[in-house]
């Protein structure tokens, strides 16, 4: 394996990648907002000059504009990365996605299914994603995962796990949105799935990166508050966290080792 780039290093699913390739004993190249900023194409080109990676893996999020609202540094980093990669002769460039390309659905949904994000930040990775994906065999081989509502140890402490266990744990009634169901996967299992793409197995094509089911917010709740006999459940019209919310389901979900055969379609609700 040749040296292998990640983006967005410092990140909730950059550290724990970056962790895997380290253990596995894989050159790896972490790649922060301190290094470089990637929304310019002169230092990101330059930065990979130097580097000469063999493989990009993009997990960036724009920390530098002045106005996040839009989301639309996502498709600046990727088309920067992917111009970067090309001109420094990497061989793949594996971009992060995120279920909200999707958008809202009342059953699960396939790898290939339609992009029909309503979300700014949906439409921005949509953008992002197709960029990368329409580049696939031009002179570099590109692959989109698409992480579903992500969890575990370091993420953001207002997101659903974080909160219902702190909830629990301080007595605190926490409102939730009633009858809302997401499908929830372990950070480090996303952190496999990139490593999975690593050797080409799914070059050219989207993957959803998921369990297939849909966990409703009251479920959440039980299991968190198995941490302790305090708080209570307030079901609410609106959502606490808001949008970016991650939340756990009992048991971790990987990735399908193989990528290959039939895979469970998944639920887009929720983020990442």
């Amino acid at each position: 394996m040749g040296p292998v780039l990640v983006a967005g290093a410092g990140g909730f699913i950059g550290r724990r990648l970056v962790a895997l390739l380290r253990r596995l004993e894989a050159p790896v190249q972490p790649v922060g907002g301190e290094e470089c900023d990637l929304r310019r194409p002169d230092e990101t080109r330059a930065l990979l000059e130097r580097l000469r990676p063999q493989t990009v893996v993009n997990l960036a999020r724009p920390t530098h504009a002045a106005d996040r609202s839009g989301h639309e540094d996502h498709s600046v980093i990727a088309h920067s990365l992917l111009a970067a990669a090309r001109a420094a002769g990497a061989s793949r460039l594996i971009q992060l996605g995120s279920s909200t390309e999707f958008g809202p659905a009342e059953s699960p949904v396939g790898d290939d299914a339609p992009l029909r994000p309503a979300t700014p930040f949906g439409r921005a990775k949509a953008r992002a994603s197709s960029l990368v994906l329409s580049a696939d065999g031009e002179g570099i081989r590109t692959v989109v995962l698409r992480p579903f509502c992500v969890y575990g140890p370091g993420d953001r402490p207002r997101h659903l796990i974080p909160a219902t266990i702190d909830a629990a744990l301080s007595g605190r009634r926490l409102p939730l949105a009633a009858g809302v169901g997401r499908d929830w996967v372990f950070v480090d299992d996303v952190a496999l799935g990139c490593a999975l793409a690593l050797d080409g197995r799914a070059d050219g094509l989207s993957v959803n990166l998921a369990s297939g089911v849909a966990v409703p917010n009251e479920q959440v709740w039980n299991w968190s508050g198995s941490c302790s006999a305090g708080g209570s459940l307030s079901i609410a019209a609106s959502w606490l966290p808001g949008p970016g919310t991650r939340a756990s389901r009992a048991r971790r979900s990987a990735p399908d080792a193989s990528f290959a055969g039939p895979r469970p379609p998944h639920w887009p609700t929720g983020s990442r």
